[in-house]
C-alpha cells in the first residue's frame, strides 16, 4: 500500500556471435546485477556455450602456458595446425604458437592490463604451419570459476594485411639508419 515499487537491476551483456555475419544477430545474456557483482564465475558457462559460436572466439586458461580449452578453431585457422596437431605438437599450450621473441611481452602485457580491468587487448604474433608470420589482434576478458582457476574469453583476429605496411615502414627506416 505505500505506492513505492520494488525493482531489481539486471546486468545486460550484449554479444555478436559472428561479427561477420550479414544478419548481424545478438545475444543476450542477462541476470540480476547482485549476482553479477558477487562473482563472474556464474557466467563462465554461459562464456563457455557461447565461445563455440564464434570462428574467431575461444577459451583459454589464464596460465604460464594459456593452455587452450574451448573454441581451438579459430587457433587452427590462424595458426594452420588441426586440433590434433594442437593437442599432440603442442600441448594445447598456445604460448608454443606465438612467435618466442613475443611471449614474455603477451604475457607482460596482460599481466599490467588485469592488474586494473578484467578486460585487455594485445597484438603478437603467431607462427603459421607454413612458416609465415601471423599478425593477430586479441581482445579477452577475463573470468574466474568457481573452483578459482581463471580463464580468458578471448577474440582473435589475423591483422596480418594491417600490419604490412607498418613492417615495411620499419624496414626502410632500419635500411636507412644503416645507410
Amino acid at each position: 500500500g505505500s505506492g513505492v515499487q520494488q525493482h531489481t537491476p539486471f546486468e545486460l551483456t550484449l554479444l555478436r556471435p559472428r561479427p561477420s555475419d550479414p544478419a548481424r544477430q545478438l545475444l543476450l545474456l542477462c541476470r540480476r546485477a547482485a549476482a553479477a557483482a558477487q562473482s563472474h564465475a556464474a557466467a563462465l558457462p554461459q562464456v563457455l556455450a557461447c565461445n563455440s559460436l564464434s570462428d574467431e572466439s575461444y577459451c583459454c586458461r589464464n596460465d604460464e602456458y594459456f593452455t587452450l580449452d574451448t573454441g581451438k578453431l579459430a587457433i587452427t585457422s590462424l595458426a594452420g595446425y588441426s586440433v590434433q596437431e594442437l593437442e599432440e605438437r603442442f600441448g594445447n599450450r598456445l604460448i608454443e604458437l606465438v612467435v618466442p621473441d613475443d611471449r614474455e611481452k603477451l604475457k607482460d602485457s596482460f599481466r599490467r592490463q588485469f592488474e586494473t580491468s578484467t578486460e585487455a587487448r594485445t597484438e603478437y604474433r603467431v607462427m603459421h604451419k607454413s612458416g609465415q608470420v601471423v599478425w593477430v589482434f586479441n581482445k579477452s576478458h577475463l573470468l574466474m570459476a568457481e573452483d578459482g582457476q581463471e580463464y580468458l574469453f578471448n577474440m582473435a583476429l589475423d591483422i596480418s594485411a594491417s600490419r604490412r605496411p607498418f613492417e615495411l615502414l620499419q624496414t626502410q627506416l632500419e635500411q636507412y639508419q644503416i645507410i
